[in-house]
């Protein structure tokens, strides 16, 4: 099939590369980088990276339904895997439009489905292939793979195996869809949304109970990663263990006891695992204890 694929991040690329190898990829349409740096050096995305790479036809573009460039392509379907821009009416006239959505829609429409299925503890999350409409993944659906995450996945590594089984489910889409017989259902469950994170989404509340906390860094980590403030700076978290001693404090208290670090939360304490501070790289909890001069009494805002 002749394809213009859409996509940002490196998890599209993934998909991006299934895609080249088994149809022709008429053009790589990605976001325009902003300047970055003193230099403002113009970043490409990985999916552009990828596309000159490979010399696929690159279209870069702050707007992809107002870039005439589209208008001149001849293609059988669109597919779009974390773009981050929405697909107008007028192209999705022209012609079918294919998301690659990491989740199990209709949960967690939105920009970050992966990292909302570990906060909220979801047993099975996956992906789900369907039809672009004008309302945000909304779409009737085209196929569904199931994935179990395990107790200790992150959004790192949950992304991951994620991103590689989308990049299956879209072959087989596109297969069904090239042999006429592909069948899109309704999405008639019940919705919940994923919203763009925030830095307020990665602050940690210490005061929420141990599990919720315990979930959230897990799936910040190691993008767009939680933190937390100790005397006014940030430190960054990774994942953290339920623990089963019991210690006493008020939330946010920092305690040391047989060589390991722990927090009071609103239930349960948790066992702090690598940290990262201001300008320093990750580290295990102990060394960075004990290397900030730590003072009785201490805690994190």
């Amino acid at each position: 099939m002749r394809i213009v694929f859409a996509g940002n991040p490196e998890p599209a690329v993934t998909t991006l590369a299934a895609l080249k190898e088994n149809h022709t990829i008429v053009a790589v349409v990605t976001s325009e980088q902003k300047p970055q740096g003193r230099g403002r050096k113009q970043n490409k995305s990985p999916v552009a990276q990828y596309a000159l790479e490979h010399m696929l036809p690159l279209i870069e573009t702050p707007n992809i339904n107002k870039d005439a460039r589209l208008e001149q392509l001849e293609y059988d379907v669109g597919v779009v895997v974390a773009f981050g821009q929405m697909i107008g009416k007028t192209l999705l006239a022209k012609t079918r439009w294919m998301n690659v959505h990491y989740s199990l829609l209709p949960r967690w429409r939105g920009a970050s489905p992966v990292q909302h299925a570990l906060m909220y503890g979801d047993d099975v999350t996956g992906v789900t292939t369907f039809f672009l409409e004008s309302e945000l993944d909304a779409g009737p659906i085209l196929a569904q793979a199931t994935y179990v995450p395990s107790v200790q996945e992150t959004g790192t590594s949950l992304m991951r195996e994620l991103t590689d089984i989308g990049a299956d489910l879209a072959l087989q889409s596109l297969q069904v869809m090239e042999q006429g017989i592909a069948s899109a259902t309704g999405q008639a469950q019940e919705i919940t949304y994923a919203p763009k994170l925030t830095q307020d989404d990665c602050r940690i509340e210490w005061s929420q109970s141990a599990v919720a906390i315990e979930r959230r860094v897990r799936a910040l980590f190691e993008k767009p990663t939680a933190f937390t403030t100790f005397r006014s700076k940030r430190l960054q978290l990774g994942p953290m263990v339920l623990a089963a001693e019991s210690i006493e404090g008020q939330a946010g208290s920092i305690v040391e006891l047989d060589d390991e670090i722990y927090v009071c939360t609103g239930s349960a304490p948790l066992r702090l695992g690598i940290v990262k501070p201001e300008g320093k790289s990750w580290m295990q909890a102990i060394a960075w204890w004990r290397g900030v001069q730590n003072k009785q009494n201490e805690r994190f805002a």
